[in-house]
This record gives structure tokens, sequence and C-alpha cells, in this order.
């Protein structure tokens, strides 16, 4: 007679440094759960970021922005190809190459700040 699977729920595991695998709620016996205190960490940081005000300053942090977000663009092949290649010869990934452009031709510097300003104003 086969003997009866363990489910996971009586037995969880423990990933890398003790701590517990918290997947099906309880860590497991003798482990200590996280401190909450390095999410406590960065709620703070966020909370004190600073607002900007100079529109060189907001131009420089939208160049920078390591925090974007995945848009989805069409275009012909060709046209894409081109793109990637003068990208790479700029030292620059597509997503730097697009944002520079989008910033420098496509957008009004009022529109960029009234961007900033509604993102902020949100927070």
């Amino acid at each position: 007679m086969a003997t009866k699977r363990k489910s996971l729920k009586d037995n969880p595991m423990v990933v890398g440094n003790g701590i517990p695998d918290t997947l099906f709620g309880k860590p497991a016996t003798g482990v200590a759960a996280p401190a909450p205190e390095k999410a406590a960490a960065v709620e703070e940081k966020d909370e004190k970021q600073v607002k900007l005000t100079r529109f060189e300053d907001i131009r420089a942090f939208y160049a920078s922005t390591k925090g974007t977000k995945q848009v989805k663009v069409y275009m012909p092949a060709e046209i894409q190809s081109a793109i990637k290649a003068k990208a790479a010869q700029q030292g620059q990934s597509m997503t730097e190459f697009v944002l520079h452009l989008i910033l420098e031709h496509a957008l009004t510097d009022r529109e960029i700040k009234d961007a900033y300003d509604k993102a902020m104003n949100a927070k």
C-alpha cells in the first residue's frame, strides 16, 4: 500500500539565510519571520523624495529614471532595426535612446513639467 504524500503545509521549507518560505503562511518552527524594518525603511525613503522645481533637474530625473513602465510600440521591422542600430552606435539601449528623443523632441518643456507635477501631487 502506498503511503500518503505529505502536504507542504505540514512541512514548510526554509530558504537561504534561514528565512522561511512564507507561501503557505506560518514560518517553520524555531525560525524568526523577517522583520518589517526593511519595508519601513523603503517607505520612508519614498516619502522623503524631494519635489524638484527647476526644469533642468526634472528633465535629468526623467532621463535617468530606472523605474520606467513598459510600453509596446508597433513599427515596421526595418525602422526598429535602424533605431536599434542608432542606439547601439551611441552606446545606449533602445529605451534610453527613445526616451531621449521623446524628452528632447516630442514633448515641450511645459508638458514634461506638468507630467512631473501630476505624478508628485498623486503621491
